[in-house]
């Protein structure tokens, strides 16, 4: 029994630290590449499947992140306006890539600095 305690102890003073470092598999948008998203709203397509994913990865993150939680949850429009201007500047990045962009702009989780080629 105490060791059980204590190694839960453990994974809770280390999993707050390993929580940016670790790797995850996500699906849905999150591999959809900016340069793909963009051609997509050339041809004018519907993009509430964009929002829907990015308010789900935003629940995910209230849920499970340490950092600071999202209150406000951006409309369409403002998910759809923000991955338009992030995508014309990062067209190589992915829309993974957007959102963890857009949730440190909204206050929460600040990835570190991206390196630009």
């Amino acid at each position: 029994m105490k060791r059980t305690l204590l190694a839960a102890v453990l994974v809770a003073m280390i999993l707050p630290a390993a929580h940016a470092q670790r790797a995850f598999t996500s699906g849905g948008a999150s591999a959809v590449t900016c340069g793909a998203y963009l051609k997509a709203r050339e041809d004018r397509q519907d993009m509430t499947y964009i929002a829907s994913w990015v308010w789900g990865y935003i629940s995910g993150y209230n849920q499970w992140s340490t950092y600071p939680q999202i209150n406000d949850f951006p409309s369409e429009g403002t998910v759809v306006a923000y991955f338009d201007k992030h995508c014309r500047e990062n067209p190589l990045e992915t829309l993974m890539q957007a959102t963890v962009q857009l949730v440190a702009d909204l206050g929460g989780f600040r990835p570190p600095p991206r390196n630009k080629r």
